[in-house]
C-alpha cells in the first residue's frame, strides 16, 4: 500500500496520456469514417473532456478532508457536465459541418473514461476513516 500520494503533475500527466490515447483513437476512427470533420469532432470532444479533468485533478490536493472530497466530487461533476454538455450544444450549433453522431459518441466515451479516472484518483486519495473509539459508560 502506497501511503505517499502520487505527485500532482504525475496524476495530471497520466490523465493527459490516457485521454490523448483515447482521443487519438477517436480521431483515427472518426477520420476513417468522415474525413477531416470527423477528426475535428474528436479533437473537440477531447478538449471538452480533458480541460475540466485537469482542473479537478489540479484542485484535488486542496480537498483532503472528507467534506472537501464530497465538495470536490459534486463541484467536479457540475463542472464536467457543464463543460461537456454546454460545449457540445454550442459546437453542434456553431460547427454544423461536424458529424454529430461521431462527435457525441466521442464525447460520451471520453467523458466516461475521464469520470472513471478522476473517481479512481479521488477515491485513492481520500483520507482513511479512523475507527471509532468505544465510549466508556
Amino acid at each position: 500500500m502506497n501511503l505517499v500520494p502520487q505527485p500532482l503533475l504525475s496524476r495530471i500527466a497520466v490523465f493527459t496520456a490516457l485521454m490523448l490515447g483515447l482521443g487519438v483513437a477517436a480521431a483515427v476512427l472518426s477520420g476513417s469514417i468522415a474525413g477531416w470533420p470527423g477528426i475535428e469532432a474528436a479533437l473537440w470532444a477531447f478538449g471538452l473532456c480533458w480541460a475540466p479533468g485537469v482542473l479537478i485533478l489540479g484542485y484535488e490536493p486542496r480537498s483532503r478532508t472528507p467534506l472537501g472530497q464530497v465538495t470536490l466530487v459534486l463541484a467536479g461533476t457540475g463542472l464536467r457536465v457543464a463543460v461537456a454538455a454546454g460545449g457540445s450544444l454550442a459546437l453542434i450549433q456553431l460547427r454544423s459541418h461536424l458529424p454529430r453522431g461521431l462527435f457525441l459518441m466521442s464525447v460520451a466515451v471520453l467523458y466516461l473514461v475521464s469520470l472513471a479516472w478522476e473517481t479512481h484518483v479521488l477515491a485513492k486519495s481520500a483520507p482513511a476513516a479512523s475507527p471509532r473509539q468505544p465510549v466508556a459508560r
